[in-house]
């Protein structure tokens, strides 16, 4: 049996005994009828796809031809013979020679008609173009704009762009084996400080190699075409210069700097969150993702001296049935986020947009959307693990049945922070964007945290405390403890509906609950990051803006068996108050930042902001609509915070996030 270990009260709440193994976890709903659908898809094409049509050509560069794709993502039938767009190509890494951090230029654009179009690469190599130095050859960033021809309304069938590498020959161009995606850096933390992890992905399976400037190599043991290379034998805190080797290709030179020793030296690092494609089309709608929001944000986060970055979920439009579409808007992320990631890690967290799902029709408006099984392959837990490159070190499920929190649920050090990754969008479950799909199928509500994942996390609370390296912990997870505007009709308040929980599907009619109601749930969360001094912050995204929040034991937040005076189980009631957690024992701040790229939301009343709004404490609370992102400084006095929008202007600041736990409330 599997027991809730919280601290104020649910510890004699078991669990149903595991239903046998090998079945789902979910009460499948198309064994009640439902019919399965599928969701619009973002992208028509994949990388892979776009890749093959991109062929050997003539004097004048690379052909383009679609001829033999007959169908797109979303499985509607397509006529090569009527697709038209543009073509642009550009030198990548554009004047590599001039500057660190990589951005896309494009120079040459050509036209698309009846499927087919020339990447006029040669014309890179006039003497007037060749920013690059090219010889006779190079690698390309290339754009596609595709349109159908319709008997109405042309359609429009995306904005791509992926990377070609090519070599001029006696008869023609030739395309050569490319490395399409990195190379980024992973895994840098104060656990390992000897070591880094050199992720990229080519078009062809191959040895891949790290090459320091020392002359230490380092390849993978056998072809691959997703690489992940480890290099060894580094010191503490240094500087190295590297480049990768792949097929006779050298890329240029970068450097990453490895991380402190536990506990030792200053550390700068960024937050944001939030950047799936916005309004207003362009670079702001961009393969699902907001490109010219994320791509800006981390060049200021780089030029504002960002060792890494912490990414708090929804990264891209996601919501999808098609895995194709969804790794090739992660694809895009990643393409966003190179020029910052080649030499400085980031780490990546689970949102509720990161959903790769199995959908029905039950007459609502988005119809029923559970995670999609099988669980190892097909779940978007099991995508992510794949795509990403973060620490394995989470929790174990409780029921083998469900999803891997595998680098989904993490945490490291990084000199004398302790980072904890949380997925308070595990296993999700929706029924008209609701949470009753879980109810009726089983499933975890946005917002809620399982009992493995808070056991695990109560653990790694426990051994932080303990370790003498570790000053601040800074948690970090997709939806608020606390939401200030839309995220109000979920995240961990649900509109204080407290029946809103988890359930398990161990056979029969329906589903058992899997946990206490939320608004419980959430409070012995805050609970447990209050009895703990050294938690300077929860950060999350979700909410399409900025807010700060100081909790302390005089906030109004809700009690479900103190408030809910008709027993609905619900709080807000009319004639209901909200009762604080009195015996809170040190203030913490709950601070949001989903502004990188997402559309806006505005501000909504609720018990918390109502409180501080009331006793005008900007110092407590603040709240934008603007695109934004945080820089934090920690040193061994204190851990400081200023946010910054994507005009560079410094829209708020915190001078010390630990001072409030001296404070008197």
């Amino acid at each position: 049996m599997i027991i809730w270990c919280y601290l104020g009260g649910f510890s004699n709440l078991l669990l149903p005994p595991p239903a046998l193994a090998g079945s789902l976890p979910v009460k499948d709903p198309a064994a009640v009828g439902l019919k399965e659908k599928q969701n619009p898809v973002t992208n028509l094409f994949t990388v892979e796809q776009l890749y093959s049509a991109i062929r050997n050509g003539d004097e004048r560069g690379l052909r383009f031809d679609l001829s033999g794709l007959n169908k797109g993502l979303d499985g509607a039938p397509l006529d090569p013979t009527k697709i038209y767009g543009s073509i642009y190509v550009g030198p990548y890494p554009f004047a590599a020679r001039h500057t660190d951090y990589e951005v896309k230029r494009f120079r040459v654009k050509t036209p698309i008609t009846g499927g087919r179009g020339v990447l006029a690469v040669n014309r890179l190599f006039q003497e007037i173009l060749n920013s690059e130095g090219w010889i006779d050859q190079g690698l390309v960033v290339v754009r596609l704009e595709l349109y159908q021809e319709a008997a109405q309304e042309d359609r429009k069938l995306g904005i791509y762009d992926i990377l070609v590498r090519f070599k001029k020959g006696t008869e023609g161009v030739v395309k050569l084996p490319t490395i399409m995606e990195g190379p980024l850096v992973n895994l840098l933390c104060s656990e390992t400080p000897d070591r880094v992890v050199i992720s990229f992905l080519t078009s062809d399976p191959g040895i891949g190699k790290v090459v320091l400037d020392q002359g230490q190599m380092f390849a993978d043991p056998a072809p691959t075409t997703h690489h992940q290379i480890t290099v060894t034998g580094l010191q503490p805190r240094t500087a190295y210069r590297y480049h990768v080797e792949f097929d006779n290709y050298r890329t240029k030179t970068y450097t990453f700097r490895t991380a402190p020793r536990p506990g030792k030296e200053p550390v700068t690092f960024a937050f944001l969150g939030d950047s799936r494609e916005g309004i207003g089309g362009g670079a702001q709608n961009f393969m699902g993702l907001n490109y010219e929001a994320l791509a800006g944000c981390l060049r200021s986060a780089y030029g504002g001296g960002a060792e890494l970055v912490i990414f708090g979920g929804d990264l891209v439009n996601g919501y999808s049935t098609c895995q194709d579409d969804f790794r090739t808007q992660l694809y895009a992320w990643k393409q966003a986020a190179a020029g910052f990631w080649r030499e400085r890690p980031i780490y990546p967290g689970i949102g509720n947009h990161e959903s790769l799902l199995k959908a029905y029709e039950d007459g609502s408006k988005y119809g029923t959307e559970l995670d999609s099984w099988p669980y190892d392959t097909d779940s978007v837990e099991a995508v992510f693990a794949a795509e990403f490159c973060n620490p394995g070190n989470g929790p174990i499920p409780a029921d083998p049945r469900r999803p891997s929190y595998a680098e989904n649920v993490y945490s490291f050090q990084y000199g004398p922070i302790k980072f904890i990754s949380l997925n308070n969008c595990y296993w999700i479950a929706w029924k008209g964007a609701t949470w009753e799909a879980a109810q009726e199928f089983g499933g975890s509500p946005e917002g809620y945290l399982m009992a493995d994942q808070f056991n695990w996390l109560q653990e790694e609370l426990k051994k932080a405390e303990k370790e003498a390296t570790i000053k601040y912990i800074v948690l970090f997870a997709h939806e608020p403890i606390f939401p200030n505007d839309g995220g109000l009709r979920n995240c961990m308040w649900h509109r204080g509906n407290n029946q809103v929980r988890a359930y398990t599907y161990h056979g029969g009619k329906q589903p058992t609950p899997d946990g206490p109601g939320i608004i419980d749930l959430r409070n012995e969360l805050v609970r447990l990051l209050g009895q703990n001094p050294k938690v300077a912050v929860f950060l999350a995204g979700h909410e399409h803006g900025y807010s700060k929040l100081l909790i302390h034991r005089k906030v109004p937040v809700g009690i479900p068996g103190k408030d809910d005076q008709n027993g609905n189980d619900k709080l807000g009631d009319p004639g209901e108050s909200y009762s604080p957690l009195s015996d809170l024992k040190h203030p913490t701040w709950y601070i949001t930042s989903g502004g990188a790229g997402a559309p806006y939301y505005s501000e909504q009343l609720a018990p918390w902001n109502q409180y501080w709004n009331k006793k005008h404490g900007q110092d407590f609370y603040n709240y934008s609509t603007q695109e934004n992102f945080l820089i934090f400084t920690a040193d061994d006095n204190k851990l400081s915070l200023k946010v910054f929008n994507t005009q560079g202007q410094l829209l708020d600041q915190i001078d010390n996030l630990m001072a409030v736990k001296k404070r008197k409330f």
